[in-house]
């Protein structure tokens, strides 16, 4: 299984403690463990975490060439828009425990529909070719709130720009906005693809 996973000089690393190994080949022992079984399902809850851009492409890459060769699926969490961007096919993006936005990974990135998700593409870092000074990233206002007092409605309202009363009393439930594309949220229904002009807005920001 080390071997599998790239590991050189197995027999050396076999005997060795973990603060021996470097966090690329600890983590690379980590995933070696969890296909030691053969799973038809793996987990992987933020498996580049901590980890440099060079080892964590080298990780990233190596779980899809793993994937690929086993046929098994993969449930990735992760935080990172990057890494989503690179192994993902179909994205759930959650907030407060509840998903709110589901589409597969082009269409996520290309046409993004729920405020939160908006806000979370519009805070990515990104370079503008011939801009003198860096822009000053967007931020979403306000902070995640308390599971154990979570508010009415819509459990993204309190910091959304764009939310209504009814966004504040009344739970929205995940429409399904075609082509597989489904969002939580009031001010869209079945037959309409933007909320309003949060997306004319984004666009406007620049991203």
């Amino acid at each position: 299984m080390l071997l599998l996973v790239g590991i050189t000089d197995v027999e050396s690393r076999m005997n060795a403690y973990p603060h021996q190994l470097s966090g690329g080949i600890r983590q690379r022992v980590m995933i070696a463990m969890a296909l030691a079984r053969k799973p038809e399902l793996v987990i992987a809850d933020e498996p580049s975490t901590a980890l440099d851009v060079t080892i964590q492409a080298q990780i990233l890459r190596l779980i899809r060439d793993i994937q690929n060769k086993s046929n098994m699926a993969m449930l990735m969490i992760t935080h990172d828009l990057g890494v989503i961007a690179e192994v993902a096919d179909e994205v759930c993006v959650m907030y407060a425990g509840q998903i709110v936005e589901r589409a597969d990974v082009f269409t996520l990135f290309e046409k993004p529909l729920h405020p939160y998700t908006i806000g979370l593409l519009r805070a990515r870092p990104y370079i503008v070719i011939g801009q003198e000074k860096p822009r000053r990233l967007d931020a979403i206002p306000g902070t995640v709130p308390s599971m154990i007092k979570v508010p009415p409605g819509c459990r993204f309202a309190p910091r959304c720009e764009h939310a209504k009363d009814i966004c504040r009393t009344t739970s929205p439930s995940l429409m399904h906005m075609g082509q597989g594309h489904y969002a939580k949220c009031h001010m869209m229904s079945e037959n309409t693809s933007a909320i309003g002009g949060v997306k004319q807005h984004m666009y406007a920001q620049g991203t």
